[in-house]
């Protein structure tokens, strides 16, 4: 059995090749994941600010509620003021 000490030689840098292309890999995995944890954490502060937002929403609804009822018994009470003096007339 001879050996063949170019194939051995192609065999060897073969290998040099795809560790190096599995250490690249590797660090595009890792550079991924980083990513990944950058833009869950952007997300979840995008997510607080959003129910912040939402809450605000919530109150001024409900403030704008409140005024609306105040308008509407204060156009009853003028209503009704309007009615007595007019129908006293």
């Amino acid at each position: 059995m001879e050996f063949d000490i170019c194939a051995a030689i192609r065999d060897e840098s073969d290998l040099e090749d795809a560790k190096s292309d599995l250490k690249e890999a590797t660090m595009a995995i890792k550079q991924a994941k980083t990513d990944l944890k950058k833009a869950t954490k952007e997300l979840e502060k995008t997510r607080e600010d959003l129910v912040k937002a939402t809450k605000a929403l919530d109150d001024m609804e409900i403030r704008a509620g409140g005024l609306l009822h105040a308008l509407d018994m204060k156009i009853e009470v003028e209503t009704s003021t309007e009615s007595v003096f007019s129908d006293s007339e």
